[in-house]
């Protein structure tokens, strides 16, 4: 999965995780659709954005203020 610079695929690509990797989120926002998820998670220290529908959460994830 590609790490944006913000919440869609026009954004810049800033890396890539692969499958299985474990990442820490801090928010969530509506963004552009990725199949049928418009949400998209924001990395931990703001080290990117990912879009939700390739990511599993293990806890309740707020939406960014």
């Amino acid at each position: 999965m590609t790490v944006r610079s913000g919440p869609s695929t026009s954004h810049k690509a800033l890396g890539k995780l692969e499958p299985g990797t474990l990442v820490a989120v801090t928010c969530k926002v509506n963004g552009e659709k990725v199949g049928d998820n418009k949400l998209w998670y924001r990395l931990t220290d703001d080290h990117g954005w990912v879009p939700a529908r390739y990511v599993v959460d293990k806890t309740p994830i707020p939406y960014c203020s």
